[in-house]
């Protein structure tokens, strides 16, 4: 596998071919690992401090089922526009995670996708029917501009 930041690769990742596993008398299942130590120096200079939040976070798993030619990537930023414009009004903080991809053997025209939202406030307790409305209001847009429905 390359690894790679913005595009850039910074290092190398796989398995190695069997006889060299053999003849270095390696685990079976080893990995091995290159990395360009510049790049990866330079890329840690842009890590700024973020301190831990002092609220609570609240966390809900979203699942949608959309058409089997909707990219997964079209709906992710689809959710991550959608959040970063309410973090923007709102002043909410959000991490969201890739959960699943799952599409039936018996139902090809449709595959569900999840995701894990992570959303907090830096200055106060949210509350779990703020939350409940915002991914609501997501949900709804999402039928709407992608036929995407949450499940």
């Amino acid at each position: 596998a390359v690894l790679q930041s913005d595009g850039r690769t910074i290092g190398l990742a796989g398995e190695p071919i069997a006889s060299l596993t053999q003849s270095l008398k390696l685990p079976a299942y080893t990995a091995i690992a290159e990395l360009d130590l510049t790049a990866v120096r330079a890329l840690s200079a842009r890590v700024g401090y973020r301190p831990l939040n002092r609220f609570p976070s609240l966390t809900q798993d979203v699942c949608f089922r959309a058409p089997a030619g909707l990219p997964h990537g079209r709906l992710q930023g689809f959710i991550d526009e959608f959040l970063n414009n309410a973090a923007d009004r709102n002043g909410y903080q959000f991490k969201i995670s890739p959960v699943d991809i799952y599409q039936p053997t018996d139902r090809k025209e449709n595959k569900q996708m999840t995701w894990h939202i992570e959303v907090w406030h830096p200055d106060r307790t949210l509350q779990t029917s703020e939350i409940n409305k915002l991914i609501e209001k997501l949900a709804a847009l999402a039928r709407t501009r992608l036929k995407a429905i949450r499940i």
